[in-house]
């Protein structure tokens, strides 16, 4: 009698956990930005999913933070409260086909696959680069480094002097404040002349 009431028990617990779902690792087949989900391969079996949420870190109304997956990203599929019709993708892994950055330990990046990327790193600084090598280093010195071209549209406003390098021990040039100051242009009569209209094609 023992023996049948055992058996029983145990033919429930079976039945029990072949209801539950734990979670299973996948890639990415497909993914739809719109509603920010995607769909999996589980493997080893090789089944699809449905489109699945993407979990976030930061989520709200008209912000948060959005990191659109690749194809054949691999990621972690969670299941709420263990039911298999609850799924949801987690975490996202490096692999063999996917290596990481070697990032120090402290240190965040993000970087795209492009070559722009976005550092702070363990000496207090903040870089910035794009694709094309243009470059923006907050020194954490009370100096900023931009490496590339500047086009401003719009007002430049500064409240103090504006140096060369020599500021800063980079160059045996003039101040650009003296330079500025001390400039003249030829060919204008002295007195109560002026000047001929600026060149509106400049």
């Amino acid at each position: 009698m023992m023996r049948k009431i055992q058996n029983l028990m145990r033919r429930e617990a079976h039945r029990e956990a072949s209801t539950r779902a734990k979670p299973r690792r996948g890639t990415i087949t497909a993914y739809d930005p719109s509603k920010y989900a995607a769909k999996v391969r589980i493997e080893p079996e090789g089944y699809e999913t449905g489109f699945l949420q993407i979990g976030s870190e930061f989520v709200g109304n008209g912000w948060g933070l959005i990191l659109g997956p690749s194809i054949g990203d691999e990621v972690e599929v969670n299941f709420q409260e263990d039911g298999k019709n609850a799924a949801y993708i987690g975490s996202r892994f490096f692999g063999d086909e996917l290596p990481p950055f070697p990032v120090p330990s402290s240190e965040a990046w993000l970087v795209h696959k492009s070559g722009a990327f976005i550092k702070l790193t363990n000496d207090g600084k903040l870089s910035l680069r794009d694709a094309a090598g243009s470059t923006l280093v907050l020194n954490n010195d009370g100096t900023t480094v931009l490496s590339s071209n500047l086009i401003v549209n719009g007002y430049i406003k500064a409240t103090g002097d504006i140096t060369d390098r020599s500021a800063t021990g980079g160059s045996s040039m003039a101040d650009f404040r003296e330079v500025y100051d001390s400039h003249t242009h030829g060919g204008v009569m002295s007195g109560g002349s002026n000047t001929n209209e600026p060149n509106q094609e400049i």
